[in-house]
């Protein structure tokens, strides 16, 4: 697959983390002041990521109107966003 081919599929999901339509995962990062709601697809976190994985498949994950709630307080939610890019 060529390098242009490539760049297509990174803006394509450059472009998913930028809507806020058909996410299945909230994510909330940071706390008090320094505190952001994200959007994310549970099928993009799991296959990308063994943390996410673990967290989704879980019994008891909170899930709310149809979408998995994870709250990750302990990273400000600027740092988050470039983890999740």
């Amino acid at each position: 697959m060529s390098l242009e081919c490539w760049q297509e599929v990174i803006n394509d999901y450059e472009r998913l983390l930028e809507i806020n339509e058909g996410h299945d995962v909230i994510i909330y990062a940071g706390e008090n002041d320094d505190f952001k709601e994200l959007y994310a697809y549970s099928n993009i976190l799991r296959i990308r990521s063994q943390y996410f994985h673990n967290e989704l498949i879980k019994e008891n994950v909170e899930k709310r109107e149809g979408k998995f709630i994870i709250k990750i307080p302990n990273i400000p939610p600027h740092l988050f966003k470039i983890i999740l890019r």
